[in-house]
């Protein structure tokens, strides 16, 4: 009797599908197909998440490269302007030494006294001189 009850379930449990081991060959095809759309929707999570690394990637290195190339220049123009610095030091350096030997304003008082003094104004050139002779001459012979 046993063994015919025994027949009876394990034939009952093959039409309903259930395995050797008591599980629902049903509830396993389930669980599979849902495992499957699972991994499905996590590779296309995965693949976008993948191209928009990429694009990232690749941004950042074209944004790298421009940036490069703008610190390249600011560089250029650092160097620029450390020459053009260097050549105004060096004109205020000269003109400060052409001061130096430039006239005071107490030895341009002194010039300005002896001009006073001497009158220049009043010299008569060689030419003048020349023709006031000339002239002398001529009323003397006239007389």
């Amino acid at each position: 009797m046993v063994s015919a009850n025994t027949q009876k379930n394990s034939n009952v449990q093959q039409q309903k599908g259930v395995g050797t081991y008591g599980v629902a060959i049903d509830d396993l095809h389930a669980q599979f197909n849902s495992f499957n759309r699972r991994l499905r929707m996590l590779e296309e999570r995965f693949s976008s998440t993948r191209q928009k690394l990429q694009v990232i990637e690749e941004n950042m290195i074209s944004n790298a490269r421009s940036n490069s190339s703008e610190v390249s220049t600011l560089v250029e123009e650092i160097r620029e302007l450390r020459l053009d610095m260097s050549d105004v030091k060096d004109k205020f350096k000269l003109m400060a030494t052409e001061f130096v030997s430039t006239a005071k304003k107490e030895d341009f008082q002194v010039l300005k006294k002896y001009v006073e003094l001497w009158e220049p104004i009043n010299f008569v050139t060689r030419q003048e001189v020349q023709r006031i002779v000339k002239q002398i001459l001529s009323e003397k012979e006239k007389l």
